[in-house]
């Protein structure tokens, strides 16, 4: 099993992760407020950005919806790539039997 994922399989995994990781990590709008408490230095009090105000989504669900699709699909584009590294491979195990079969005085 180990001689199927070879490093097609580790770099396509690697690939995937990467672009999954970018995505996930662009700035929204909602991450940068242009004012209030977290736009502000910190002034050295223990309150310092707890305020009333209501909490605030800091990633909205549409691009969690987008991500988690990607990420889907990264998945199933890895899971077939390993399938078809796997019957590639068992192609060739069968194409071995049978050599070995037809060959004459040998069993």
């Amino acid at each position: 099993m180990d001689s199927v994922r070879g490093p097609g399989f580790r770099a396509a995994a690697v690939i995937g992760c990467v672009v999954a990781g970018l995505f996930l990590a662009r700035a929204s709008p909602a991450q940068a407020p242009a004012d209030g408490p977290a736009a502000h230095a910190w002034d050295g009090g223990w309150k310092a950005g707890l305020g009333e105000e209501p909490a605030r989504e800091t990633v909205s669900s549409e691009a969690m919806v987008v991500a988690a699709y990607a990420a889907l699909w990264v998945l199933l584009l890895l899971y077939v790539v390993r399938l078809s590294m796997e019957l590639k491979a068992l192609r060739r195990d069968t194409e071995e039997l049978r050599r070995r079969l037809d060959e004459p005085g040998k069993s």
